[in-house]
């Protein structure tokens, strides 16, 4: 281990490792122009391994590495490059593609291997609506089919759910199947409109919100809800658990009741306790399938490429750029928010909406005290 570390409030507590762009589905809202077949300019086995090695040299806790795609099971030598990741103490998860290559002696690979936790994209409760995304007849029941297979091989699972227009309605249906299920933490994917998401309509402000506020309170159902690219959510969790929310509106109105018309008797089975609100972890870092370098996946200001300049180098000289340093370079609403460093927005939505990473999130509808804002919010 090398004496120089990178500063703590630069360290990701998860770095996403896309080990290929090769995948059996074309989503529809998907970040990246995913192919049936591997990329030529894809990082050997030889040079994942050294960038798993000079991440653990440069922070001296090891952070969650999320082998991804693509779908890391179209890289024929995936097994080993997760058994070097264990072999050399990190702990990692898993996101591949629903699909019959995540099959049950893949799943006892993943539980000898200590794998932390295993993902799964559920964006609809239908057929209509789930494999219209994913372009792929049939999905939405291979998911479901693999839930069960997960489950039952005792590893833990989270269901990854994209919110955009056409699922919205649908979050209550998704929230019981997964509460059901026993999942271990439902994370919630506000729509960036990057990729081939571009034609895909997204939410309100309103809405994103409204869905906000209503996952805030999902605890009480026993569900450990995250958000992406839904940062906001972490301020309403800290304002909730102070005083309750005033929210009206529409679509906060028939989520919560139709989430209790379909989970019976809601009074017993609510688990009330105090909600948990999680620290502001430190980030993300995403290291893509030919090297390059992003904060996060949906955030692509690129930072470097790890076949060019190690790790260590791109980190530093970007270090304004990565961890929660980020938030000293916030402008607009963002930039004077009082809860700018444990929210401070989304970067990919800014970039992608207005064409300023450090501008202010377009669907965040707070106003910050400083100009008299009140995050009990009234909808119309």
């Amino acid at each position: 281990m090398t004496e120089h570390h990178t500063e703590k409030k630069n360290q990701p507590s998860l770095i996403f490792l896309e080990t290929t762009v090769a995948c059996d589905y074309s989503c529809r809202h998907c970040r990246a122009n995913s192919q049936p077949f591997p990329s030529d300019d894809e990082l050997t086995l030889e040079e994942f391994r050294n960038v798993i090695d000079q991440i653990g040299s440069i922070w001296e806790k090891k952070p969650m590495l999320v082998f991804t795609g693509g779908n890391p099971l179209m890289r024929s030598e995936i097994r080993s490059l997760l058994s070097y990741a264990h072999i050399n103490g990190f702990p990692f998860a898993f996101s591949p593609a629903a699909s019959n290559l995540l099959d049950d002696p893949f799943l006892r690979f993943l539980k000898i291997n200590r794998c932390s936790s295993v993902s799964l994209s559920l964006d609809g409760i239908s057929p209509e609506t789930h494999d219209w995304l994913r372009r792929k007849e049939g999905s939405l029941g291979i998911t479901l089919d693999l839930i069960s297979s997960i489950r039952k091989a005792g590893l833990n699972l989270q269901i990854n759910t994209t919110v955009m227009h056409r699922n919205i309605l649908e979050l209550p249906a998704i929230a019981s199947l997964v509460r059901d299920s026993g999942v271990s933490a439902w994370e919630v994917f506000f729509l960036i409109n990057t990729g081939r998401g571009t034609e895909v309509e997204g939410i309100t402000p309103e809405e994103y919100m409204q869905v906000n506020f209503w996952l805030s309170e999902l605890w009480r159902y026993g569900l450990n809800v995250r958000t992406v690219e839904g940062p906001v959510f972490r301020v309403i969790q800290q304002i909730a658990e102070k005083q309750p929310s005033s929210v009206s509106g529409r679509t906060y109105q028939i989520l919560s009741e139709e989430l209790d018309s379909i989970i019976d008797e809601p009074g017993s089975l609510k688990i009330r306790k105090k909600a948990q609100i999680p620290a502001n972890h430190g980030g993300t870092l995403f290291i893509s399938h030919n090297g390059d370098v992003f904060p996060s996946g949906l955030f692509s200001l690129r930072l470097g490429n790890v076949r060019g300049e190690n790790l260590q180098s791109i980190m530093d000289r970007n270090s304004d750029l990565t961890g929660t340093a980020i938030r000293e370079k916030l402008r607009g609403k963002c930039g004077y928010c009082e809860f700018r460093y444990r929210c401070g927005g989304s970067r990919a939505r800014a970039l992608y909406s207005a064409g300023d990473a450090f501008g202010p999130d377009p669907l965040c509808l707070y106003t910050p005290k400083i100009k008299g804002g009140d995050m009990e919010i009234a909808f119309n």
